[in-house]
């Protein structure tokens, strides 16, 4: 543009703020481009949470910028609002003279708000084609990325994202790479987070005491060597430790359980490529594009037929050796890594200790995998925060987010959140997530699991302080879930105490409620909640509820099971015989004449720890032990309902004998009432399993049914979310949706189980629901 000009064409300025995940992912890169292509001056910069630009061009030019934009956006960005400024006349003098990127260090944006952290993402094919080319000066290179991949919610230690205020500080930029990252022609152009084999991190491999093996690629291959022979693997992988084997050995497959105290709960599998899952295992449409996203999470799938052979499927999931979890390379070193072992599959299961979270760093790795792991494979660039592999899963034809963590970090979002003071929420005691909320953005923390576990209480404790610290809009109330004996609700209280804020205690299930109608902006819904247990507002433990949810009037529930003995609490859970016999008492049946039922019908009869739950969870449980599916002792949250599942999903057969089921109305809540089912002989069914789940199936449809009497004809019309961890057995969603048809609704983003409860009592506050 020629600047000297005496009348030229007349120049107008704008400014632009595109707000989203807009940091980490090539935003400034990729506006510059544009701008210098429209030949637009001016300039772009990060500020937290949010992307300022100002161009300068003639009316038409930026009338063009405004219309083209969305499709010059990266594209693993994610924009929830873009603000257009003034169009205003420039004078000549005011003008830029080109456009460039300003540092983030002039931002004045107010915060380091860590809100919309960019998510980790798997390597894309630019990178994949770079360390594979032996005349590239990044072959072999375990940390390769680029804009459009690599480690961020991870390494980040706060926004804005610059490198600095990374894990990649620690790695000063070689000459080469100082070179791309200046150059505004090479696609790394102010891409932070980058690396070569001259300035990045190094690998190491470490016997056990820390006895440094090999070092580099050596490291690498004599890893892939160690796999091979049968040993087991920790790695440091993009959110933490994992430990990995060769599922063709037998003998590695029962060591890693021995060791790591892991008798039944399945573990993951890593493929060495797309095609290469696809050859073990049947992909419907959505679960291969979710396995090959940027993502990369774990997605549950049934083998093919003969697919299984030679992998131990039933050493890698015993209760469901039909299908198995399986994902793809999460980074370059497990790329790497899978070709250096050369076979088509290997096990990738957490890195840790029973009890404990994975393993971050070396030392600690050292310290708490010694009696698992034979080797080591890790490396020098620091993990900030510790991320889980994310785990989905294909419901009755919908994915399903089921743990949210690896590649897709913070859910978070931008917008009017409709509530009335910034929250924090501390979610459950079970697959815990953490929210935190402002007038007009969300935040949902990645998956931190259970914590009446020490270890992973402490780091959850550890995250949940980090991530205040850095929150711009301070919380002005603490929300917890209603039990007051979960570790959350129990330092939410002690939070609430030492800010001076209220604490607001949420029904569990309500919290579910909540959380799927934000999940899809719903004013008004019927909520099917089924799950494990929660405390009910009447003191007993719900778990199988209808609820009518209002945003203007409240929350109603209107079904419900009824109340069954849980002899026990928490051993009934891990002991599914308890379960049974209690509800055969309570069916007024006579026990068996062994000791221990002749002691449990005692305990039912005195009321000593028995405390009442109408949970289907725990229905799951009792009939699972009845028609003898459970195990003697329950090692993993819904092993005996999961295995009642896999058992519906095998029989065939015969003619469907759904069990008896009768209802009764205590006011205006119907009660369904199981009591014909014991009464009921198992012997005369053929397809237990299957009969049990059509079953609870119309006893949901009846639940639904009730609900048009008592709400009005109107709640016939509303949606129906399905939602709570019941609902994620598959074999029961697929009968509901066969029945209700576009009506049911499946959280999808928001986890159903207790990692999306975070979420719900946000909303619970928010709302004002009471």
């Amino acid at each position: 543009m020629d600047f000297g000009m005496e009348n030229p064409v007349e120049f107008f300025q704008q400014r632009v703020v595109l707000r989203g995940t807009v940091e980490g992912v090539g935003m400034r890169p990729a506006l510059f481009r544009f701008a210098r292509k429209l030949e637009l001056t001016g300039w772009v910069r990060n500020r937290s949470c949010e992307v300022e630009l100002v161009w300068q061009g003639s009316a038409e030019a930026l009338e063009q910028a405004r219309g083209e934009l969305p499709a010059a956006l990266p594209p693993e960005s994610r924009i929830d609002s873009v603000e257009y400024g003034p169009v205003e006349p420039l004078a000549a003098k005011e003008r830029d003279r080109e456009f460039v990127i300003r540092d983030s260090g002039d931002s004045a944006s107010g915060g380091k708000v860590n809100l919309l952290t960019p998510p980790d993402l798997a390597p894309c094919p630019e990178c994949r084609a770079e360390w594979n080319d032996p005349a590239d000066r990044r072959f072999h290179h375990a940390f390769n990325s680029c804009g459009n991949c690599g480690p961020r919610a991870t390494v980040i230690e706060a926004l804005p994202y610059d490198r600095e205020a990374t894990a990649w500080r620690d790695f000063p930029l070689c000459p080469e790479c100082r070179r791309e990252y200046e150059n505004s022609a090479d696609r790394r152009f102010h891409i932070e987070g980058i690396s070569c084999p001259h300035c990045g991190p190094r690998l190491e491999l470490l016997g056990p005491g820390g006895l440094r093996l090999a070092e580099g690629d050596a490291a690498l291959q004599q890893a892939g060597r160690a796999l091979a022979d049968g040993k087991i693997l920790a790695l440091k992988g993009v959110g933490g430790f994992q430990l990995l084997a060769d599922p063709r050995r037998k003998e590695a497959l029962q060591t890693l359980r021995l060791r790591k105290h892991r008798p039944d709960k399945p573990l993951a599998l890593m493929a060495a490529d797309a095609a290469c899952a696809a050859r073990f295992f049947e992909l419907a449409p959505e679960a291969a594009a979710a396995l090959a996203s940027s993502a990369a999470p774990i997605v549950l799938a049934p083998w093919k037929e003969d697919g299984g052979r030679g992998f131990h499927p039933e050493l890698i999931a015993p209760d469901r050796p039909e299908e198995a979890g399986v994902m793809l390379p999460a980074s370059p070193l497990h790329a790497l890594l899978m070709r250096e072992f050369g076979g088509p599959l290997l096990v990738a299961t957490s890195g840790n200790a029973s009890g404990e979270p994975p393993a971050l760093d070396t030392a600690e790795a050292l310290r708490e995998l010694d009696k698992i792991a034979d080797v080591f494979l890790s490396h020098n660039r620091t993990i900030l925060w510790r991320h889980d592999d994310s785990l989905a899963a294909l419901n009755a034809g919908q994915l399903q987010l089921w743990r949210r963590a690896r590649g897709f970090g913070w859910a978070a979002g931008h917008g009017d959140s409709g509530i009335r003071r910034p929250v924090l929420a501390l979610g459950g005691g079970q697959k815990n997530a953490f929210a935190a909320a402002g007038r007009d953005w969300l935040l949902l923390s990645p998956h931190h699991g259970e914590l009446d576990e020490a270890g992973t209480a402490a780091e959850w404790e550890d995250a949940l302080r980090r991530t205040v610290d850095q929150l711009a809009e301070k919380p002005e109330c603490v929300a917890v879930d209603l039990h007051p004996d979960y570790y959350s609700s129990i330092l939410g209280r002690k939070l609430a105490e030492k800010w001076g804020l209220p604490l607001v205690r949420v029904q569990h299930h309500h919290a579910h409620v909540l959380a799927g109608m934000y999940e899809y902006s719903l004013p008004a819904a019927l909520a099917l909640v089924f799950d494990g247990t929660g405390l009910g507002a009447d003191g007993t433990l719900w778990g199988a509820e209808l609820f009518w949810a209002d945003r203007e009037r409240g929350i109603r529930r209107l079904a419900s099971f009824v109340p069954a003995p849980l002899p026990g609490g928490e051993a009934a859970i891990r002991d599914c015989r308890r379960q049974w016999l209690a509800r055969r008492w309570a069916a007024g049946l006579p026990h068996d004449g062994t000791p221990f039922a002749e002691l449990l019908y005692t305990q039912c009869e005195c009321g000593i720890n028995t405390p009442l739950t109408s949970s289907a969870g725990r229905l799951f449980d009792a009939c699972s032990a009845a028609f003898g599916f459970a195990p003697e002792r329950v090692t993993y949250e819904g092993q005996a309902a999961i295995r009642l599942e896999a058992a519906a999903w095998r029989e065939s057969g015969g003619d469907l004998r759904p069990f008896p089921w009768s209802s009764r109305l205590d006011g205006e809540l119907l009660r369904i009432d199981w009591t014909p089912l014991w009464l009921d002989d198992p012997a005369r069914h053929a397809t237990p399993a299957r009969d049990f789940h059509h079953a609870l199936a119309e006893a949901a449809l009846a639940m639904l049914d009730h609900a048009a009497g008592v709400a009005g004809s109107g709640a016939a019309e509303l949606p129906v979310l399905l939602t709570g961890g019941v609902m994620q057995n598959r074999y029961l969603t697929s009968l509901l949706m066969e029945k209700l048809g576009s009506r049911c609704l499946l959280p999808r983003q928001i986890p159903p189980n207790d990692g999306g409860i975070a979420v719900g009592q946000v909303f619970q506050d928010g709302w004002r629901l009471d």
